[in-house]
């Protein structure tokens, strides 16, 4: 992986971090899968195979990437959240929020 790529996939997650906390994440969802199926096949490249170059298939993509999908993680911080909120004081405004005891 060069440092164009790298630079390509810490944009990519920048925008994710910054969007997630408001997306509804049902139509969204796919296509964050999509842009990051195409970052990984920019940074993995094609494979040779058989005398031909192929594209790698999706299940390659998530084997080589070690990492758990952008959607799997939004989901995590937002459960990671919810947990924050539930351990707030009764007082404090998000909670009140979440609570709707405004």
């Amino acid at each position: 992986m060069d440092l164009f790529d790298c630079l390509i996939f810490i944009s990519y997650i920048t925008v994710a971090l910054c969007g997630e906390e408001t997306w509804t994440m049902k139509k969204e969802e796919q296509a964050l899968l999509i842009i990051e199926r195409k970052i990984y096949r920019r940074i993995y490249g094609p494979k040779y195979e058989n005398g031909e170059w192929k594209s790698r298939t999706n299940r390659e993509l998530e084997e080589m990437s070690k990492v758990e999908n952008i959607v799997k993680w939004i989901t995590g911080q937002r459960i990671s959240w919810l947990g924050h909120l539930e351990r707030l004081e009764e007082d404090r405004m998000p909670k009140k929020i979440f609570t709707q005891e405004l």
